[in-house]
């Protein structure tokens, strides 16, 4: 009947006007060894979001993004071979919102909704580092793979979850 939503459509128009966006998140850790075993623990700045470009029955242009101060804890094997080391590592961080509203169309496909991402999110993370000692500093390299464990975003109508490939570079002394 009239005014019910196109859920096809809807759907349609979320998978195909809402587009992954690059932030850079910001770390500061600390790092335990015992041999083979590593414990990290810190602070993470990161964000989740997209950029988005509706262009249906009315254009919006916009990003949305949540951004979380978050404590990580990451358990990883290691392996040293005279100035270098690499190491694997897995872990998971719980987060707090820092900016949280996010705009999204809605299933009536003619009016946006002001969005609220979760106060809370927890993270997982998997990555491989590879390190270079030059004296008493280390230089790191980390491919690294992250996702929300669960929404991020969670109204009626928009469920997100988000997952993100990035490098992660960084210094130590």
């Amino acid at each position: 009947g009239v005014g019910e939503p196109n859920v096809l459509k809807y759907r349609e128009i979320r998978s195909t006007q809402e587009r992954a966006t690059s932030s850079i998140d910001l770390s500061l850790r600390y790092r335990m060894v015992k041999e083979h075993l590593v414990l990290q623990t810190g602070l993470d700045f990161f964000e989740w979001g997209e950029q988005i470009q509706y262009d249906y029955s009315f254009n919006y242009d916009g990003v949305n993004r949540y951004s979380y101060l978050s404590l990580p804890v990451y358990l990883g094997y290691r392996q040293a071979f005279h100035a270098f080391e690499w190491s694997a590592n897995i872990g998971c961080s719980l987060g707090h919102v820092l900016q949280q509203k996010g705009r999204y169309i809605q299933p009536d496909l003619v009016s946006l909704a002001l969005e609220n991402a979760r106060t809370w999110t927890a993270t997982g993370m998997a990555q491989v580092e590879f390190i270079y000692i030059f004296d008493r500093y280390r230089f790191t390299l980390a491919p690294t793979y992250r996702m929300s464990l669960g929404n991020v975003v969670n109204s009626t109508f928009t469920k997100n979850r988000y997952f993100s490939f990035g490098l992660q570079m960084g210094m130590a002394y």
